[in-house]
């Protein structure tokens, strides 16, 4: 596995592992169902792109994994401009998705 790839898995397993406690204090309170459950799914979601990527590893499936990237640090912006309690921990998930997709995207 690639240092990228390391690091997205890493990252996946502690949201998938912490998910209340990275809530809460992303969002300065106790943190909703909804939004737990969200980052189990994306923490989920970076182990699954972290392996496939590792095992891979071809231009086309990093290219494919920046575009998901993108595409989440987009949704993350809808998520800060319509949701003020939900405001920072969109602005660090979504910088964090741009962080991946520049790896990805590097080459």
């Amino acid at each position: 596995m690639l240092r990228g790839e390391v690091v997205r898995v890493v990252w996946g397993v502690w949201q998938l592992c912490a998910a209340a406690p990275i809530a809460r204090a992303e969002l300065g309170g106790e943190p909703d169902a909804l939004t737990t459950w969200a980052l189990r799914i994306l923490g989920a979601r970076q182990i699954v792109q972290g392996i496939v990527l590792s095992r891979t590893g071809s231009r086309l499936a990093h290219r494919l994994g920046g575009a998901v990237d993108l595409v989440h640090a987009t949704s993350m912006v809808v998520v800060a401009v319509a949701s003020r309690r939900r405001r920072a921990a969109a602005v660090i998930d979504g910088g964090t998705a741009l962080c991946f997709a520049g790896v990805e995207l590097r080459g």
